[in-house]
C-alpha cells in the first residue's frame, strides 16, 4: 500500500519506519538532557563561608605590598644598560627570537621581559628598537 505525502508517493512501511526513526532520534536529542535535578541546578546558589577572609594567612611581606615606582625611580631603570649583551637589533635575517643572546637574571628584574631564570638584561639599542616597535612607531608624539 502506498500513500502520498508532499506530492511524493511512499510505502507505509517506510512511512511508518521513518517516524520510529524521528521519534528515537527526538528522544535522544531533547530528552537526553533533562536529567539535571534542580536540586543539582541550585547548588551554586550556596553562599561563601561566613568566616572566609581574603588574604587571611598570608605574609605581609609579599610583592603586592612593596610601593610600586614609575619612570627613572624604578632601580632598573638607573642601571648601566651599555652594560649588557644581547641580540643585534634589527634582528639577523631568520631569527625571531628577539633575547637570543640575551642573559635573565633576578637583578634585571624590573624588565618586562621575563623567563624562569629571571628578567631579561636588555642592552640601550633594544630599548629604543621595542619603543619605536621595530620602526612602526616614528613620532614621539604618539601614545
Amino acid at each position: 500500500m502506498e500513500i502520498k505525502i508532499a506530492g511524493q508517493s511512499i510505502r507505509v512501511e517506510l512511512a511508518l519506519l521513518f517516524l520510529v526513526v524521528g521519534v528515537i532520534l527526538g528522544c535522544h536529542v531533547l530528552c537526553s538532557c533533562s536529567r539535571v535535578s534542580v536540586k543539582e541546578g541550585l547548588t551554586m546558589l550556596n553562599p561563601a563561608d561566613k568566616d572566609y577572609i581574603l588574604g587571611k594567612g598570608v605574609p605581609n611581606d609579599t610583592w603586592d605590598t612593596k610601593p610600586q615606582g614609575k619612570g627613572p625611580s624604578v632601580d632598573y631603570r638607573k642601571q648601566d644598560h651599555s652594560t649588557y649583551t644581547g641580540t643585534p637589533v634589527p634582528l639577523p635575517s631568520g631569527q625571531l627570537f628577539m633575547f637570543a643572546d640575551n642573559e635573565f637574571k633576578p637583578e634585571c628584574c624590573g624588565s618586562t621581559f621575563s623567563n624562569a631564570n629571571g628578567c631579561a638584561c636588555i642592552t640601550k639599542d633594544q630599548i629604543e628598537y621595542i619603543n619605536q616597535r621595530g620602526g612602526n612607531r616614528t613620532l614621539s608624539s604618539e601614545f
